[in-house]
């Protein structure tokens, strides 16, 4: 589910100044979302368990939730409101 949402996020995510780098291991799927001002993971376990962790870039706060997600959409209107809740939207 992660991989599918990166291919439908990229080009919007790269228009926000996000680098995206996918990885996959034989733990978990997971896509690290750098900008100017986070440095992020987005880890995905099946079936829907996704952690989302966040560095800002000008301190040592983070951002760390793990949350329930089963869809694309539900993916895209949560990242969105974690964006608005660090102050980058």
């Amino acid at each position: 589910m992660l991989n599918d949402w990166v291919e439908l996020s990229k080009s919007e995510l790269e228009k926000k100044g996000f680098t995206v780098t996918m990885s996959v291991d034989t733990s978990c799927t997971s896509v690290d979302l750098d900008c100017d001002k986070v440095v992020g993971t987005i880890c995905f376990w099946e079936p829907n368990q996704f952690e989302f962790q966040f560095n800002y870039c000008d301190s040592s706060d983070v951002v760390v939730e793990s949350v329930e997600l089963g869809s694309i959409n539900e993916i895209s209107e949560y990242f969105r409101q974690l964006l608005i809740k660090m102050g980058i939207m």
